[in-house]
């Protein structure tokens, strides 16, 4: 049998690729670990490569969606590329192996999309839902990211962070409209959902679309936020102190799995 004999060129080359690799998965450890966003000249500083090599890095990672870019600060950091990664995962996670029989359950009383929400690098995303069976529903692409003062999950999940997680998702909040606020308004907003316990919202995320979310806790903290999402004309007809005690009830029993 002939043996494939690597050239001093080949094994260069082979190495040169692992660092490649090696530094990729180190730049998106210390992205989700340390910073929220980094820009090449302090990405190439600390992770000791030169501005060419990390410009080349974060350039396939964002054609992947794995990072985005600011164009304002010129920095780049995690985008929901990375949970596409982690959802096969997920699927074996135990947030989602405690709640699914929940959520199912919920969005059979209700009639209702009902979702399953977390944090992630700065914003919230949809990482499980179980959708209304009416023809005329609504319901988010899991996966999908948005800012954290936006809809009534964000703000469920924002209520009850601490304030240096919560410091860091202000870097990220959708600017001010009728339908989103930010500084004091937020605030306030956030001491009542605290205060009572959920969020509601209404065409905050989409045109006619209403939402309602709890927290759901592990070991004290805030680890997801449970909501039920739907058109105004219909789910804003429903007795909403029903669906909250509703969603109260489900959450607690996730709640309770987990811790």
């Amino acid at each position: 049998m002939e043996i494939e004999k690597l050239t001093s060129q080949d094994s260069e080359t082979k190495r040169d690729t692992i660092k490649h690799v090696e530094k990729t998965i180190e730049l998106i450890e210390y992205l989700s670990l340390e910073v929220s966003d980094i820009g090449v000249r302090e990405a190439s500083r600390i992770l000791d490569v030169s501005k060419s090599t990390m410009q080349r890095i974060l350039n396939s990672l964002l054609e992947k969606q794995i990072v985005s870019f600011n164009e304002k600060t010129q920095n780049y950091s995690l985008d929901f590329g990375v949970l596409r990664l982690a959802l096969p995962f997920f699927d074996k996670n135990i947030l989602k192996t405690v709640s699914e029989k929940f959520l199912e359950e919920l969005r059979d009383e209700v009639g209702e999309t009902v979702g399953l929400h977390i944090h992630l690098n700065d914003k919230q995303i949809v990482v499980h839902q179980f959708e209304s069976k009416n023809e005329l529903r609504w319901s988010i692409p899991v996966g999908k990211s948005y800012p954290m003062n936006v809809g009534a999950s964000g703000k469920a999940l924002l209520a009850f962070m601490d304030a240096e997680t919560f410091e860091r998702a202000k870097q990220h909040f959708s600017i001010e409209t009728q339908f989103s606020q930010i500084g004091e308004t937020l605030i306030r907003e956030l001491e009542y959902v605290r205060e009572v316990g959920f969020s509601i919202t209404r065409e905050e995320i989409s045109v006619g679309v209403m939402g309602i979310a709890v927290p759901i806790f592990q070991n004290n903290q805030v680890a997801a936020s449970l909501s039920i999402y739907g058109p105004v004309a219909r789910l804003g007809l429903l007795n909403i102190e029903e669906l909250v005690d509703r969603l109260k009830e489900k959450s607690q029993l996730i709640s309770e799995k987990l811790s």
